[in-house]
């Protein structure tokens, strides 16, 4: 993996913060900022597919597809209604 160096500033309180984190987990500052960072973008990735999941699971997904089911059970049983007058089955 190739690195890139990069000036930051941040406030000293968050500094101070990310220090003492940095320690109490023997990490360097640098490893500290750059594991939190990689923590957030895997939580909004984790984010994104649950609310993925959701719209395919979800309680009006799950409404849509049962009423979908229904109508097309609906329709199948007219047609061998049909069928069977015909005395075709």
């Amino acid at each position: 993996m190739k690195y890139t160096r990069i000036t930051l500033r941040i406030p000293e309180p968050l500094h101070d913060k990310l220090s003492r984190e940095a320690e109490v987990s023997s990490k360097s500052m640098n490893a500290e900022i750059v594991g939190r960072l990689q923590q957030t973008f895997q939580a909004e990735e984790a984010g994104a597919e649950c609310n993925q999941l959701r719209g395919f699971g979800g309680l009006e997904s799950t409404r849509y597809y049962q009423k979908s089911h229904e109508n097309l059970q609906a329709k199948l049983d007219e047609v061998l209604k049909l069928l069977k007058n015909k005395n075709t089955i």
